[in-house]
């Protein structure tokens, strides 16, 4: 195993499934406001690679979602809703993406620690450190 691949299995370890799903939600902001600066640039190379990490961000998404709950169900059709927007690749498109990842992001980081409480208590599973290795998307 490479140091490189075990420092990030180390570190990811110590996080909480919550601070994770942030961290996927703010790298899913970060890009999205990485494509509208390319496509402001004209920088249509730049937007296919922001769209593309996009998607990565959105299929880890919905792979971390328990589709057996009304709310999971809510988010996973937002998540498609953003697919589709963020396919059409207007600017006015990856800013109504940015709404929503904006919301969901806000959403998440209000039950921030009450979500760590819970998963201290082992009510909610803690993170599997070999599925957390590829938060940079």
């Amino acid at each position: 195993m490479s140091p490189h691949f075990s420092y990030q299995r180390n570190a990811a370890s110590a996080w909480t499934r919550i601070d994770l799903l942030l961290t996927v939600y703010d790298v899913g902001i970060q890009t999205a406001h990485g494509a509208l600066n390319a496509l402001a640039q004209g920088d249509d190379d730049g937007v296919t690679r922001q769209r593309l990490k996009f998607y990565r961000v959105l299929m880890q998404i919905l792979d971390g979602l328990d589709t057996k709950y009304e709310t999971t169900q809510n988010i996973q059709r937002l998540t498609l809703y953003m697919f589709d927007r963020a396919s059409k690749g207007r600017p006015a498109d990856w800013q109504a993406v940015l709404k929503v990842l904006n919301i969901l992001r806000e959403g998440f980081g209000a039950i921030r620690d009450q979500a760590v409480e819970l998963e201290s208590r082992g009510v909610v599973p803690a993170v599997d450190a070999a599925s957390a290795v590829n938060v940079s998307v």
